[in-house]
């Protein structure tokens, strides 16, 4: 592991990146947990396995592992209406709106585009969000492809919520948070997570804390961890939902959760030898040197998280650093 720390440092020192906490499972055990730099540029404090970051949209694989309990316990279908499930819900094209499911949702292929200027800084509700829907034009057509709408995972949050009876963040602290040991893990703010930062001039500028902040898109983009956290999150996909003797998630579920749904493309440079690629529930999958991975990343202002995992290898990573 020495190598791939060198390696993390060069290229942290090429690219400006003030700080880095890196680590891999393997066969269930911990082989690497690593913080490199400090959580802000102009302050001494240091990058630890325990630093909380913010962690984007790897958010979205955990909303939709929340969904897989509901469907497990009987609460609706991956296949279900989505206006037959949630009161309310609404969209531009009546015949997209009359037949988009749950499944839908999760895998981005409504068609229909988000719309960031009205989440971006917004003291709009997520019910708020929600209601703008309509408003919303299809970019797409039904089905035809991957069109990446954050606000889509709004009406995901509030089937949990509804469903799961009990608030949205409760349910995943609650049936997921706590359950893996995720101490450090939370849907929504944490003063003392790791500063963003931009790069101006050649150096590594400190975003003001909160900037970029998606708190209305919880179910989206909220979540906090850090990377001791998402080594523990990452032997839910691993280890086919069973954690500690326990199996907190079906592994039918599992498998669901990681099977392609939306086929796309990454660019070419990150998976030259790709032989498929596409977005999955709530994280994407494809291939690489002949073996599947099923990616989850996380970019906010300042800042980016990635876990990535092998689960036929049993081999799983993570990886945050406070730089965009």
């Amino acid at each position: 592991m020495d190598s791939l720390l060198d390696y993390a440092r060069e290229t942290m020192q090429a690219w400006g990146v003030p700080g880095l906490a890196v680590g891999a499972l393997r066969d269930g055990k911990v082989v690497l947990a690593e913080g490199l730099g400090v959580r802000r540029a102009d302050a001494p404090d240091p990058v630890t396995p325990e630093t909380v970051f913010r962690i984007g949209s790897v958010t979205k694989s955990m909303t939709a592992t929340a969904v897989g309990l509901l469907v497990a316990e009987g609460k609706f279908g991956w296949d279900d209406r989505v206006v037959d499930l949630l009161p309310g819900f609404h969209l531009h094209d009546p015949y997209v709106s009359a037949e988009t499911t749950v499944r839908d949702l999760l895998c981005h292929r409504t068609g229909v585009e988000d719309a960031p200027l009205l989440y971006t800084g917004s003291d709009l509700t997520p019910e708020g969000l929600i209601g703008k829907l309509p408003h919303l034009r299809q970019r797409a057509s039904f089905r035809s492809g991957l069109v990446y709408n954050n606000m889509m995972y709004l009406a995901v949050g509030a089937l949990v919520q509804l469903y799961g009876a009990r608030p949205f963040g409760t349910f995943l602290r609650e049936r997921l948070f706590e359950p893996l040991g995720m101490t450090r893990t939370s849907v929504g703010g944490d003063a003392d997570e790791a500063a963003g930062h931009v790069r101006f001039a050649g150096d590594a500028v400190v975003l003001p804390h909160g900037c970029g902040d998606m708190e209305v898109l919880a179910p989206s983009s909220a979540v906090r961890s850090c990377l001791r956290d998402l080594l523990e999150w990452s032997r839910v996909g691993l280890q086919r939902g069973k954690v500690g003797g326990r199996q907190l998630v079906p592994a039918e579920i599992v498998h669901e959760l990681h099977s392609l749904h939306v086929p796309c493309r990454q660019p070419r440079y990150m998976f030259p030898d790709a032989q498929f690629q596409g977005y999955a529930l709530g994280m994407f999958t494809g291939d690489h040197r002949g073996v599947k991975i099923v990616p989850a990343p996380g970019r906010v202002a300042g800042g980016t998280v990635e876990v990535l995992l092998a689960p036929e290898n049993r081999v799983g990573a993570g990886a945050a650093w406070a730089r965009s």
